[in-house]
């Protein structure tokens, strides 16, 4: 075994040193006799634990997302920003849908109290 592939072991048998999509790890990782479901959850499931060690210095490599290139294990520090800078997009989106949801239904069940009130004059 050569030093990098020590480093960029990510404890499941398939290799992340380049670019794959979700697809292409899946096929992989079926092909290897690991279950996983069509979404890739448990795949995801594996990369957050694995990222976690990034986090509390456990480990120097990071398992980037990009939505247009897939997956790659990487020690590179613009990688790994751009991978994390989706994580604030993200998260803000789905507290802007949030918002939205509970004001709808706000809405939605003051109209339909509006309506039954007009229903009983």
């Amino acid at each position: 075994m050569e030093w990098y592939d020590s480093i960029y072991d990510i404890g499941l048998p398939i290799d992340l040193r380049q670019w794959k999509k979700k697809s292409e790890i899946v096929k992989e990782l079926r092909e290897k006799g690991v279950k996983v479901s069509d979404d890739a959850r448990e795949f995801r499931v594996h990369v957050e634990k694995f990222n976690e060690g990034f986090y509390n210095h456990q480990q120097t490599t990071y398992i980037a997302h990009s939505n247009a290139k897939g997956y790659i294990v990487t020690q590179d520090k613009e990688l790994i920003k751009k991978s994390l800078e989706d994580y604030g997009k993200r998260s803000f989106n789905q507290l802007r849908k949030r918002a939205k949801g509970m004001k709808a239904i706000e809405e939605n069940y003051n109209l339909r109290a509006d309506l039954e009130r007009e229903s009983l004059w």
